[in-house]
């Protein structure tokens, strides 16, 4: 019993450092208990696309790029023009939040999982109603295992 003991002692001392974000449920801190929820690995990776997506385009003053145009689209004419156009800003918005990865994965590659990189993105669906904009992003970690973000826009 001691020598397992001692022995993950010394192995929880190596403590890996991974990058993770505080849980987000319906827009806020998921409070549920009295611990503030971590995620890490693709559920993160979920996450952020999701807020990268639904967050205003330029809502932020040190990073003008991030977010979407997602919510001009509400009200607008339904047409193949519109929906094509709704798939390029989920395209651009996918493609920066890829090259911000990819700057902040050369600086400090260990920091990362393969789980919590997007590797391609593998079909994107919208549709468009008069007052809500849906987005469903099926994705392909590095690690090779899939996810989904589905994200709505809406008044």
């Amino acid at each position: 019993m001691i020598l397992h003991i001692q022995y993950l002692s010394r192995l929880f001392r190596k403590v890996i450092v991974v990058s993770f974000s505080l849980r987000i449920t319906n827009g806020d801190l998921d409070a549920s208990t009295n611990v503030l929820g971590v995620v890490i690995g693709i559920e993160k990776l979920t996450q952020d696309l999701s807020l990268w997506l639904r967050e205003r385009f330029g809502i932020d003053r040190f990073h003008p790029n991030y977010g979407s145009t997602l919510d001009n689209y509400i009200g607008n004419v339904i047409d193949t023009i519109s929906q094509h156009e709704l798939e390029v800003e989920t395209r651009r918005v996918l493609s920066l939040y890829q090259q911000i990865q990819y700057i902040a994965l050369q600086r400090n590659p260990g920091k990362y999982s393969l789980d919590e990189l997007l590797d391609r993105v593998d079909e994107i669906k919208c549709q468009l109603s008069y007052d809500i904009v849906n987005i469903n992003v099926k994705f392909t970690t590095a690690h090779g295992t899939p996810g989904v973000v589905n994200q709505i826009v809406g008044i």
